[in-house]
């Protein structure tokens, strides 16, 4: 059980969410689930859209001291099958961005981030998603990458890709920060981040050969 728990928390900290609802499963089968990971597994289903099997996973926690997490409060918030507007789901998530858990300081952060940009309100998702990616770097910061290179903040995704990159390049990160390169004109830095994508798997390769023909495009190269 030690090992399972461990497992079970390293997939709730990196967001994999199929994975951990899997392993969490295999517990309540085994009956050596906990109360705390029947709140986990509710929402792990809430976050792979399972509302209904999440609604029922909660009918199984009766420890009254769990019941007040602040997870549990967040579910069910959500379950609850009202309708909220989004600014009323931003100032209930609000108060979770500063709490102590940072497991939920990282997720409220990251859904108000997207709530914002559902009401063009950019400047606030980015603060939103600079606290989760200060919360938890090695996951909030590509987070933080993506949101802006998406509303098209290329500069700024830039600068945090590239940031990135001194720890690891994901092929994901190699393809938007290929694209950054491209629409700012640095060819130089473009065959440098090609170089990373040489060898390894075949979506490696093939993310080496996409910045490939990036690099000849901007530099009008016709032999690619």
């Amino acid at each position: 059980t030690e090992y399972s728990d461990n497992y079970i928390n390293t997939l709730k900290m990196t967001r994999d969410f199929n994975l951990a609802a899997d392993a969490l499963e295999v517990r309540r089968t085994q009956n050596t689930i906990t109360q705390e990971q029947y709140l986990l597994l509710a929402f792990c289903q809430y976050m792979q859209g399972k509302n209904d099997e999440a609604k029922e996973t909660l009918e199984n926690i009766t420890d009254e001291a769990t019941k007040q997490k602040d997870l549990a409060a967040i579910l069910n918030y959500f379950l609850s099958g009202g309708e909220h507007t989004v600014e009323q789901e931003l100032d209930f998530l609000q108060p979770f961005h500063d709490s102590s858990d940072k497991f939920i300081a990282f997720e409220t952060s990251f859904a108000s981030a997207i709530r914002y940009a559902r009401k063009n309100d950019l400047e606030n998702g980015k603060k939103c998603m600079e606290k989760a990616a200060q919360i938890s770097p090695l996951l909030g910061k590509p987070v933080q990458a993506e949101y802006l290179f998406r509303f098209g903040i290329i500069t700024e995704a830039m600068a945090v890709l590239e940031e990135c990159t001194k720890r690891y390049v994901t092929n994901e990160m190699g393809q938007m920060l290929g694209e950054c390169y491209t629409m700012t004109g640095q060819a130089a830095k473009l065959a440098e981040l090609r170089k990373q994508f040489l060898s390894g798997s075949n979506a490696r390769i093939s993310t080496g050969l996409y910045l490939e023909a990036l690099h000849a495009y901007l530099t009008n190269d016709e032999t690619i």
